[in-house]
């Protein structure tokens, strides 16, 4: 990593394009060069569906950057967020009978999960690999215990993938642009290394990412990433529902729920009905609010069953000390969340909500990425100009 220069990290999202310039100092603390967010086009749940499209934002935006700060960019991070991710936790083992754990004892392990991957999903591409857990004789270590003697040796890992088409399309958008692609990094894991390197109650911790037309979870087991599952719908099932039963339309739905204090509501407003300003230009109706809140509260009741308490995947990851998290990308509905999570006696976690900062999660979590690496993960890009393997060993031995 070149301390002299400036670096670029750019996050591609439905919502948003966010661009980031940082310079490290020696000891690799960073100053902020450019940071901005704009409005995003060509984007389909974290995909790239008009390359072109994209190509002349990025292009138009990099060459602002490069005038305000004198300098021409090269390459760049990315950071990305499609749907299209799989998690597979695999395990391999090798018995020791006695004998030393060896750099080759490892890397047979590994060769032989590479191959399993290889096999059953040749369509797609690595992005991340973590360790999850290394346990000798029933033993749960911290690291990979190389020169200790055991019987049994096993290795848990976690292989992110993802199809080779979004993979390609980011990079046909970024070679019209002129960038070379440092590393790609999925943005999940960059928020999960943020909350855990301000907080190490993260480090075990279950996060849903409530977007409006899509659910992701992601789950930190001891600082190393594990899971990520995908719901292709989100919160706007929220506003269509209301729209559909009480016959309203999509911008005064939108307009009550950001403006509602549903901590104002009480038994006495019951028989409140919706004030004619949210009509705009419509015919007002007289439509009970005490109504349109209890449909709101039976979709949230179905959301937080589906993702959190009926969901068979987070049985395993839910311990006494796991942290839920929720984060949205509309800030308004956690009023709505939190209260309904307030009246579930079953729900004894440690939950919170996400809060506005500054900058952005994911980048100030990519940099640290970055600049100190990640413990947890086994290898850092896929680069095809080199075998998958003889990277993950440079990065794991070197």
């Amino acid at each position: 990593m070149n301390l002299n220069n400036p670096h670029l990290l750019i996050e591609i999202d439905d919502k948003e394009f966010i661009f980031f310039v940082i310079k490290f100092d020696q000891n690799l603390k960073f100053e902020t060069l450019h940071f901005n967010k704009i409005n995003s086009q060509g984007i389909s749940k974290g995909s790239v569906v008009d390359i072109n499209l994209v190509s002349k934002i990025i292009k138009e935006n990099i060459n602002q950057i490069e005038k305000k700060i004198n300098f021409i960019f090269k390459d760049s991070t990315i950071i990305i967020n499609p749907n299209k991710i799989e998690s597979i936790n695999i395990s391999g083992f090798k018995k020791l009978n006695g004998l030393q754990i060896s750099k080759q004892d490892v890397t047979y392990i590994l060769n032989d999960i590479k191959k399993i991957i290889k096999l059953n999903e040749p369509k797609k591409e690595l992005i991340h690999l973590f360790n999850s857990n290394f346990i000798l004789d029933k033993n749960e270590l911290d690291k990979i215990p190389i020169g200790l003697h055991g019987e049994f040796y096993n290795q848990d890992m976690t292989f992110f993938i993802a199809d080779k088409n979004v993979f390609k399309n980011i990079k046909l958008v970024f070679n019209f642009c002129n960038i070379n692609i440092n590393r790609i990094i999925l943005k999940t894991f960059a928020d999960g290394i943020y909350k855990i390197s301000t907080n190490n109650e993260y480090n075990n911790s279950i996060n849903f990412e409530f977007k409006r037309n899509r659910i992701i979870t992601s789950v930190f087991k001891n600082k190393s990433y594990v899971f990520i599952d995908h719901l292709n719908f989100g919160t706007d099932m929220i506003i269509k529902d209301v729209v559909k039963i009480c016959s309203l339309n999509f911008d005064s739905v939108n307009f009550f729920l950001k403006d509602i204090k549903i901590e104002n509501l009480n038994a006495e407003q019951d028989d409140k009905y919706l004030d004619r300003k949210y009509f705009g230009k419509s015919l007002y109706r007289k439509i009970r609010v005490n109504h349109i809140i209890n449909i709101i509260n039976s979709r949230i009741d179905e959301f937080i069953d589906l993702v959190l308490e009926k969901n068979t995947n987070m049985i395993c990851f839910k311990k006494r000390n796991t942290i839920i998290h929720f984060s949205f990308e509309e800030i308004y509905l956690i009023k709505f969340f939190e209260t309904n999570l307030k009246k579930r006696k079953n729900i004894r976690d440690k939950i919170i909500f996400n809060k506005n900062i500054e900058l952005s999660e994911s980048c100030l979590g990519s940099v640290e990425l970055i600049s100190k690496g990640w413990e947890r993960e086994a290898i850092p890009i896929v680069n095809p100009e080199k075998s998958i393997i003889s990277r993950l060993f440079a990065f794991l031995f070197d």
